[in-house]
């Protein structure tokens, strides 16, 4: 354009056109302003670019993590064996709603961020975002009241073998004093009295066993609850 301005210029004995050096300014404003607005669009497409693939990324980590505690949960979730081993069962299930507290906030925060984005720059990609940030969300809300129900079972478990225990050994101690009670009257024969200190013996291991194994099932309930 310079050139068919110059051209135009020295046909006209080298003086300048006015209207055609105004034009041509005004050509030149366009085209740095167009210039500007390029440069400002690429600056900002390479920022929707990064925020894009970061969130992506993060919400991808945060699944694989929620994966793996659920995962993890479902080992929780059993209340055979022994009582120590329900106890371990409960021990890493509060563990695990622990870690889950402390992601909660992550969660949160992507579901902002997936929010935000799609706001600033509406489309079909942030769209997609946004709804996978939501399906995080309550996949993770699911999980969470997994845990709170496995360790809602656990513990009832080991209230009721507590319960249990104490029942047991209830029995066990009322049959005790009736053997006693029989035991104290000493009047019969020989063999009468014999068979009541082979009862008063039996009776008497039977409670060094019950003060061992009985104290065990209701430590493991005080320890716990």
């Amino acid at each position: 354009m310079s050139q068919k301005i110059e051209d135009l210029k020295e046909m006209n004995r080298d003086e300048d056109i006015p209207q055609l050096v105004a034009e041509q300014k005004a050509i030149q404003e366009q085209f740095d302003k167009a210039t500007k607005l390029a440069n400002q669009l690429e600056g900002v497409m390479a920022n929707f670019s990064d925020e894009r693939t970061t969130l992506q990324k993060e919400i991808e980590n945060e699944s694989e993590w929620l994966n793996r505690i659920k995962d993890r949960l479902a080992k929780c979730d059993d209340v055979s064996g022994t009582d120590e081993d329900i106890i371990r069962r409960l021990e890493n299930c509060r563990e695990l709603e622990a870690e889950m507290e402390k992601h909660k906030k992550n969660i949160a925060a992507l579901m902002d961020k997936a929010e935000g984005m799609q706001a600033k720059f509406p489309s079909a990609e942030t769209s997609n975002l946004a709804k996978d940030a939501a399906v995080l969300s309550k996949k993770f809300d699911s999980v969470l009241n997994r845990g709170d129900k496995i360790e809602e079972m656990l513990q009832g478990t080991l209230e009721q073998h507590c319960q249990d225990a104490v029942q047991q050994q209830q029995r066990w101690l009322n049959a005790a004093l009736e053997k006693v009670n029989w035991c104290g009257d000493i009047a019969g024969d020989r063999y009468s009295v014999e068979a009541k200190l082979s009862t008063i013996k039996v009776s008497r291991l039977k409670i060094k066993r019950i003060t061992v194994t009985f104290p065990i099932s209701v430590q493991i309930f005080v320890t716990n609850f």
